[in-house]
């Protein structure tokens, strides 16, 4: 393991961190997960626990804003926990459900059915080192599919292979000081919400992960 740590130094540094992380080991210390379980093995895998993979508001691609569309953060995501990587997603740019999409003419399906395949790919794809792997997914607490995705696990079976948190920024400070908070993006035009009324629902529902960002 130490030598495999050691191995991405230039050659002539190689033996003297190796040694480093030797010492470090023998007097206790101990790697992430994915070092522990991988490093100096043959196993293709990464030697990091957790990544954060983009989600655009498109299908292929890139969207308007540079993100990769849905799929495309799908099969990335499937090739990052196939090498034993756990993986977060932001799902808040996905328009909501009942949104119109006017290039099809036709109406959005929401994040929240999207999560519903990116689940199912977790499932199907086995994490090196014969594991399932992991995964964390957040909705802006000011979108409007937000309620569906806060109670989504309470039904059996749904989403068992994601974590799931509501992301705060200005929202907390919306109940305080009165102001209205956009949603971004229009459902037919992406509602408002007016802080005082939204918090008791949202942001304290049983199970809700509070994700606080400054």
């Amino acid at each position: 393991m130490a030598r495999a740590l050691a191995s991405v130094e230039a050659p002539e540094n190689q033996a003297k961190y190796e040694a480093l992380f030797l010492d470090n080991l023998h007097a206790g210390a101990i790697g992430a997960g994915r070092i522990m379980s991988a490093a100096g093995t043959s196993i293709q895998a990464t030697l990091i626990n957790c990544f954060v993979q983009p989600v655009g508001d498109c299908i292929q691609g890139v969207d308007n804003e540079g993100y990769p569309g849905i799929y495309e953060a799908l099969r990335e995501a499937a090739e990052t926990m196939r090498r034993g990587g756990g993986v977060g997603y932001d799902f808040s740019r996905i328009r909501p459900r009942g949104a119109e999409v006017k290039a099809t003419a036709s109406m959005a399906s929401g994040p929240c059915s999207y999560i519903n395949v990116f689940d199912q790919s977790c499932s199907t794809v086995e994490s090196a080192g014969a594991r399932r792997g992991a995964q964390m997914g957040v909705l802006r607490i000011d979108h409007p599919d937000v309620m569906e995705f806060i109670t989504a696990k309470r039904t059996p079976g749904r989403w068992n292979n994601f974590n799931v948190g509501g992301r705060v920024g200005r929202f907390h400070a919306g109940p305080d000081s009165g102001r209205k908070l956009g949603t971004g993006a229009p459902r037919q035009t992406w509602r408002r919400h007016h802080g005082p009324r939204c918090p008791p629902a949202c942001r304290w529902h049983v199970g809700l992960q509070i994700h606080a960002r400054t």
